[in-house]
């Protein structure tokens, strides 16, 4: 930016300037004119010419190429920023198209190890991140993403990664192991093969003869139901033998059934 501003400035002088008389025009400091002024001359856009005065040295510089100088400030200026500091979209900043060499990028990278960002920076990045609108991906940009991962497998260890990360306390959900017994039992993969053997056994028709509901018919919603009691007989939850298949208007529905749990309920 310093160096757009000296630039500025001694392209509207149109002559022969010095550090002073651009420390009175610009309002910059004299080290930010001498910092400015070497970057300038590495791009050859200015020169300049050092005579020893009484105080200090005095440092005369001027353009070299107009046009040059013209064509650099129309770049810079139509670089457009968002609210975080980046070029926004359909700018053209004076850096496309080119990359830095080795040594600049080892010297930034060395000048970043060990940097902690302030908190107060942190909460600034927050505030800005959340005035952001989010684009939805187009779905052009879907398609690629699905046939760049298309095939992709993660490996063994990766799974096991993931399974531990979310397994148990570290889940996001977890809410210190409050579902009940029941419920989880019921979720579980292994009730599930249990109930699908059940219905297969059954050909998956509901198994009260004559059934009012459904008249055991195929394609009915069908429940699993225990004969020997599923909180009395834990050790019989997944016996297959255990189980049988009824449609689900006469498992809930049925007075039999269900009758000595409802028993039991009344008493207590």
């Amino acid at each position: 930016m310093n160096q757009l501003i000296l630039l500025g400035a001694i392209y509207l002088s149109r002559k022969r300037t010095n550090v002073v008389e651009m420390m009175e025009t610009t309002s910059l400091t004299s080290k930010q004119i001498h910092r400015a002024i070497y970057s300038l001359k590495v791009k050859k856009l200015i020169d300049t010419k050092t005579t020893p005065s009484k105080k200090s040295r005095e440092v005369t510089f001027w353009i070299l190429d107009i046009l040059a100088v013209e064509k650099y400030l129309s770049q810079e200026i139509k670089v457009k920023r968002d609210n975080l500091g980046r070029i926004a979209k359909g700018s053209v900043g004076i850096f496309l198209g080119k990359k830095h060499n080795k040594n600049t990028i080892k010297k930034l990278s060395d000048s970043h190890k060990g940097y902690i960002m302030p908190e107060s920076q942190k909460e600034k990045i927050k505030i800005a991140r959340k005035k952001q609108i989010m684009k939805p991906l187009s779905q052009k940009t879907k398609n690629k993403i699905s046939e760049k991962r298309m095939g992709m497998r993660a490996t063994k260890d990766t799974r096991e990664k993931i399974s531990k990360s979310n397994s148990v306390e570290k889940h996001w959900n977890w809410k210190g192991g409050v579902t009940p017994l029941n419920k989880r039992i019921r979720s579980s993969s292994l009730f599930k093969i249990w109930r699908e053997t059940v219905f297969l056994r059954d050909n998956f028709k509901c198994q009260n003869k004559n059934c009012t509901y459904c008249n055991n018919k195929i394609g009915v919603f069908l429940h699993p139901h225990h004969i020997k009691s599923f909180s009395e007989f834990p050790e019989l939850r997944f016996d297959i033998n255990n189980g049988i298949t009824y449609c689900r208007e006469f498992h809930i529905n049925s007075k039999t059934l269900h009758k000595n749990i409802r028993r039991k309920k009344n008493v207590s």
